[in-house]
């Protein structure tokens, strides 16, 4: 078993000899003391079966973190170990540092390979030789792992009678002002955020808007993710123009509850739309765009055979060339229960999935967490991810999965929890982003010790 320990009591002497055992000569005293005196040192040890068998020092140097020096005993070299400590290390310093800093040298190619494979860039090679070689800077920002949320609009050209809105319900209209989304992109990504989701309501009926934080966020950091959450009949060929400059950093999830273009209208309440729909995913990912598709995996008047949907959805996906495709549990609140009658079980999904052979090679399956299992389908040469996630409120309120996501609605609200519009935090200048989802955080804490509730 492998163990990555964070140890800065090591003594000298025991990090001199592991030192003389990776590298063939002696670790200076009076060097590591220098350091000690001029910056606070950390030590991570790495742990082969309650063994130590390799280290990494590193220390914060203002608001970046540097990885000194570090490596790995012969004989356990080349398994992976200095990789996931590598891992380890960029976690623990999520909310730390801005950025990582490591310092190579040309001739350790496995090393240089490694770096680059972690994503680190090269920002500085020394023109000068170092005894063995020259000495290379690598760099790497540091992000958080939630994704924000933005809400645009909470206007839409479709209303799905099951729709929740993210938790951001409201009689009233609201239009995000673009300058607000871009100051708060600006403030986040300086908090080490890196992945934005723009929703809605629909998010393309502000296409305009949207072409403009493309263009901020790309001019911001070139690192910068962003997600667009939409039911796809405003992807149009003339957006889809527009948008290809940026789609190395973009994506879009496409709301698309059934292949059958009669329940299509029975759920979204329109008539006719179905095929634009399926259109415009058609040309997106002829114009690589990266596309995938959520459908909320449900019963209907027209679906009561659900192994059928299943498996249209996935044939159907096979057929005009979607490389992703999520089912998600229904999402049935306590104030609208009547939805329960639409429910399908994240254990029935997984089942009717399973059950798939004799038509798919089922490649792969992978438990990521309670609330996601993803499969990994393959006909003739395509294939196909499928993701299932359960439903976040499936347990209620005394056994709250908490959505990763943060939700920013159109009203310039943080809301917490996509069940209950009601907790809710201003967002104003007098407090930080972090102070602010601290407080709509200690809302929902509270939420969960009072009301306890089940949805199911």
């Amino acid at each position: 078993m492998l163990e990555i320990i964070k140890d800065d009591n090591f003594p000298f002497k025991d990090l001199k000899k592991l030192y003389l055992k990776i590298f063939y000569e002696d670790f200076l005293e009076e060097k590591f003391n220098l350091k000690k005196q001029k910056y606070k040192i950390d030590i991570f040890k790495i742990l082969k079966n309650k063994s130590v068998i390799g280290f990494i020092i590193g220390y914060p140097k203002e608001s970046n973190y540097h990885l000194w020096i570090g490596g790995i005993v012969e004989e356990h070299q080349n398994k992976g170990y200095f990789s996931r400590t590598l891992d380890f290390i960029s976690e623990y310093l999520i909310g730390r540092a801005k950025k990582i800093t490591v310092t190579s040298f040309n001739h350790r190619k496995n090393m240089l390979r490694l770096l680059l494979k972690k994503n680190y860039n090269i920002v500085k090679i020394d023109k000068g030789n170092y005894g063995d070689g020259k000495k290379i800077l690598f760099e790497k920002k540091l992000y958080k792992e939630n994704e924000i949320r933005f809400s645009l609009t909470n206007s839409c050209n479709f209303k799905c009678f099951f729709c929740h809105g993210d938790g951001f319900i409201s009689k009233n209209i609201y239009v995000m002002e673009e300058k607000n989304i871009l100051t708060l992109i600006k403030d986040l990504n300086d908090n080490n955020y890196y992945k934005f989701t723009i929703t809605g309501g629909e998010p393309l009926l502000k296409k305009k808007m949207i072409l403009n934080i493309l263009k901020y966020c790309y001019s911001l950091d070139s690192e910068i993710k962003i997600k667009i959450i939409t039911n796809g009949f405003y992807l149009t060929d003339d957006f889809i123009k527009e948008i290809k400059f940026y789609k190395k950093n973009l994506s879009f999830n496409i709301s698309l509850h059934s292949m059958n273009s009669e329940e299509f209208d029975l759920i979204t309440k329109t008539k006719g739309k179905f095929y634009i729909v399926l259109s415009n995913i058609k040309k997106a990912i002829e114009n690589n765009i990266n596309i995938k598709i959520n459908c909320v995996f449900m019963k209907t008047q027209l679906s009561m055979d659900i192994k059928k949907k299943i498996f249209e959805m996935i044939d159907k996906s096979f057929q005009i060339g979607i490389r992703e495709l999520t089912f998600l549990e229904l999402l049935v609140p306590i104030e609208n229960h009547n939805l329960y009658e639409n429910y399908v079980s994240f254990e029935k999904i997984k089942e009717l999935v399973e059950d798939i052979s004799s038509r798919y090679i089922l490649e792969k399956i992978k438990e990521k967490s309670k609330r996601k299992k993803v499969y990994f389908l393959k006909k003739e040469n395509k294939y196909l991810k499928i993701n299932i996630f359960r439903l976040t409120c499936r347990n209620g309120c005394e056994e709250c999965l908490k959505n990763k996501d943060r939700l920013i609605g159109a009203d310039n609200k943080y809301y917490p929890c996509m069940m209950s519009s009601d907790i809710q935090e201003n967002i104003s200048n007098e407090k930080s982003i972090e102070k602010v989802f601290e407080a709509g955080e200690e809302k929902l804490n509270e939420l969960i010790k009072i009301k306890k509730r089940k949805f199911l």
